[in-house]
């Protein structure tokens, strides 16, 4: 039972090894920001070094310069030129150009400034918006890695739950037909109590195996109550009860079989004659029912059925027309019977189905037991007639068969209406009406190649 619930355990085990090895890792969601973060910092420095000031400044600086040099020189030439020179009023000239050169200088810085302070707020801009970028990667990077582990936790416990689930529906569906077999091994009375059916669970019996043991042991119980043996005798015999081991072996016993209705066969005439009258029996034919039988297998006094020569027949169950399975009580070529007298309720019917029939169960040399008509006529001659009487179906009677005598096999098959179980009826006197062994083979040839008259002509 541990095997079969490993078995069905191992799927699931499968299933939850292979969730469990997939867990996400957080490497494996991290965030792509390292190109926006190296072209922050250089916008930044770009920021700190106030690029755009400097080369604002660089050209107003050159022309402040170079207009104030001029003045000066400019003011150096008028004074020489005036004689003016080294009074007041030329210092005052040199003042007045050295004051318009510094505001050049103050107005350029202020342009310089102002430049590089949009630059700057530029540039903070631009680095604000990367920060801003930044940060959503690295959000939307760790809400990817969160909402993976979440599925990952929630699918390992479904994984889990289902493997639970199908350990207990399997452990549940075994319990149940274990229970079920149990059961019905207990009905049976075959395995003894209850006490004894759960030490053979507890030795490894299996529900399929009790099933299947019950249904085997119930076929040869059924088989063996039909065959007139008591049920206390079956139990010994197979084993049954306490203990058992399951090696129950049934008997040979005599197949439980229906006679198969057979007809009434006479002959035309008046002449009556006794048993000495009978022809002695065919060693031949005896001998070929004997053939294949090992000594001591089939006692005519016995119980048992002889199989050998049933089978020799090529004797079916499924040829039985009460759909019983059974075989036939007689042998159809030699009108010997293949019950064990030893079998007395089989033996019973079968006389009495015999007896039914007109006939009668005669013991000859051999030692074998044969059906033959209580009224035996001497051999027709050929003005007689062989009548065979097919008695009665549901109250009303069937009406015979006639054979004139000297038929060829063909006309006689044509008689017999290609019928199989006629044949059977035919059989025990076949050698009363003068049939050679011959025309009897080439008979039987006909009727069970299905050949008509006119393709057997």
């Amino acid at each position: 039972m541990a095997w079969q619930l490993l078995a069905a355990a191992l799927p699931a085990a499968a299933k939850v090894a292979g969730t469990a090895l997939s867990k996400p890792r957080q490497e494996d969601y991290a965030p792509q920001t390292d190109y926006m973060k190296k072209y922050l910092s250089y916008i930044r420095g770009r920021s700190s070094d106030r690029e755009v000031m400097h080369q604002a400044m660089q050209p107003a600086l050159r022309v402040a310069g170079k207009q104030g040099r001029q003045m000066q020189r400019q003011v150096g030439y008028d004074v020489a030129k005036s004689g003016l020179g080294g009074s007041g009023i030329e210092a005052q000239m040199r003042l007045s150009a050295g004051q318009q050169t510094q505001e050049a200088l103050a107005t350029a810085t202020d342009k310089a400034v102002a430049a590089q302070t949009a630059e700057t707020a530029r540039i903070g801009q631009q680095a604000a918006g990367i920060t801003a970028q930044i940060g959503a990667e690295e959000a939307r990077a760790d809400q990817a890695f969160k909402s993976a582990e979440s599925q990952w936790k929630r699918q390992l416990t479904s994984d889990v739950i289902g493997g639970a689930a199908s350990l207990a529906s399997a452990g549940i569906t075994q319990a149940g037909q274990l229970n079920e077999a149990k059961l019905m091994a207990e009905r049976s009375g075959y395995f003894g109590s209850a006490e004894d059916v759960q030490k053979m669970i507890d030795q490894g019996w299996t529900p399929q195996m009790l099933q299947q043991e019950s249904a085997r042991v119930d076929g040869q119980v059924n088989t063996l109550l039909g065959s007139g043996v008591e049920l206390s005798d079956i139990h010994a015999e197979l084993g049954l009860g306490a203990g058992y081991t399951g090696n129950a072996v049934a008997p040979v016993v005599q197949d439980t079989t229906e006679t198969v209705e057979e007809t009434v066969v006479t002959e035309g005439g008046d002449d009556i004659v006794d048993t000495a009258d009978i022809e002695k029996p065919d060693i031949k034919k005896i001998e070929k029912g004997k053939k294949g039988k090992k000594a001591g297998v089939f006692d005519p006094e016995g119980s048992d059925y002889d199989l050998e020569r049933a089978n020799e027949l090529d004797y079916k169950r499924e040829d039985d027309p009460s759909g019983k399975g059974h075989l036939p009580s007689l042998d159809s070529e030699t009108g010997r019977v293949l019950k064990g007298r030893g079998n007395k309720k089989e033996w019973d019917l079968m006389l009495e189905e015999e007896e039914k029939r007109g006939n009668k169960i005669v013991k000859k040399d051999d030692g074998y037991y044969y059906s033959v008509p209580k009224e035996v006529k001497k051999p027709a001659t050929k003005a007689e007639t062989l009548t065979i009487s097919r008695g009665t179906v549901k109250g009303e009677k069937v009406p015979d068969i006639s054979i004139p005598k000297g038929k060829t096999p063909e006309e006689i098959a044509e008689l017999l209406s290609y019928d199989k179980d006629l044949l059977k009826s035919f059989a025990p006197m076949r050698d009363y009406y003068g049939l050679s062994d011959e025309d009897w083979k080439k008979l039987k040839n006909i009727i069970e190649s299905g050949k008509t008259l006119a393709s057997a002509g």
